[in-house]
């Protein structure tokens, strides 16, 4: 699957998209979301730029998404989701990739009236908001775009 995957703490201009494994899940204590929008978090910026304690390396970055659940806990299967912070994108690999493994206690229903085609996963995503969704079609260019935003700012 594509994702960005850092090796190392560096700046945002130097992220890049990377062909990485799909996490597998055991089916009892978590589950697997395929992820349709990510969006950027100011503690991504932070993450990648190392100035977070305790964050490992290497590891998928991002903190926020929002999508469906493909495998796991057969009752789950399908259920459309949403979720943000925790050890996402810190501890453990994040969001901004085809696939996130998230516990199963972690997972949060979404609502109905959100649609990922139209805002972002969480409230914090308020630069996708604001200036646009980039669809999820296009890994390479949700970087892009992520990182000229960051740097306009």
């Amino acid at each position: 699957m594509q994702a960005i995957y850092i090796q190392q703490h560096a700046a945002i201009a130097d992220l890049k998209v990377s062909h990485v494994a799909k996490p597998s899940v055991n089916g009892k204590d978590e589950v697997l979301v395929k992820v349709d929008a990510s969006g950027i978090n100011p503690s991504d910026v932070a993450s990648v730029q190392g100035k977070f304690p305790g964050s490992i390396l290497p590891r998928i970055v991002g903190r926020d998404f929002v999508r469906t659940v493909v495998e796991g806990a057969a009752e789950l299967i399908g259920t459309e989701v949403w979720g943000m912070g925790g050890d996402l994108g810190i501890s453990r690999d994040g969001t901004h990739a085809e696939y996130v493994a998230i516990p199963r206690q972690a997972v949060s229903r979404r609502a109905e009236e959100s649609l990922a085609g139209r805002s972002s996963s969480c409230r914090c995503s308020l630069r996708d908001r604001f200036f646009g969704h980039v669809p999820p079609w296009s890994i390479e260019r949700r970087l892009q775009f992520r990182v000229q935003l960051c740097s306009a700012q």
